[in-house]
């Protein structure tokens, strides 16, 4: 929402001659532990030793921004947009400052902890049902990944008024930041 009225994303906005950051990664399906490289990640995790199951992933990360998709926008109306939020929240690096400890609860639970302070998270979508995103390669045109999707096919470029054969790469979308954690 901007200036009053409902806007759509079109893809993401790409600077010429510049690629977009893009990491692979992966999720432990065992244990949860969260792995990224900028080459492909071993599939044997590293905490707990369990060969993954599910395909390699990879993301990117729209870091010049969004653009919208033309055409008139529609007034917002009297109800908010449906919100939808398909991904997950990772810890990506471990170089953070890290105090650790166990703590004893009442009835003899314990836990162990750590806690420290700018330390790297890793926000990725990846869209409904886990499927990712179609990003073109070249003008940056993007749709929710239909996995019956044709991937050859001409698509509107993002920027100009003319058609767009690049090819269409299915990928996550990711965001990094820092902040204090426990």
């Amino acid at each position: 929402m901007a200036g009053g009225r409902l806007w759509a994303s079109a893809g993401v906005y790409r600077l010429p001659d510049r690629e977009l950051v893009s990491r692979h990664y992966t999720v432990c399906d065992a244990c949860g532990r969260y792995g990224e490289a900028t080459e492909p990640v071993d599939p044997i995790c590293t905490a707990c030793g369990t060969l993954s199951t599910s395909a390699p992933r990879r993301y990117v990360e729209p870091v010049y921004g969004f653009v919208a998709a033309r055409g008139p926008q529609r007034s917002p109306g009297q109800t908010p947009p449906r919100r939808s939020w398909y991904g997950d929240v990772h810890m990506s690096t471990d170089t953070a400052d890290v105090h650790e400890g166990t703590a004893v609860f009442e009835f003899g639970h314990t836990t162990a902890w750590s806690a420290g302070a700018r330390g790297e998270m890793v926000v990725v979508s990846e869209g409904p049902g886990g499927a990712g995103y179609e990003i073109c390669d070249w003008c940056g045109w993007g749709r929710l990944h239909a996995r019956a999707a044709s991937r050859g096919a001409a698509h509107p470029h993002l920027l100009k008024d003319a058609q767009c054969t690049g090819p269409l790469r299915v990928v996550s979308l990711a965001h990094r930041y820092q902040t204090d954690f426990l």
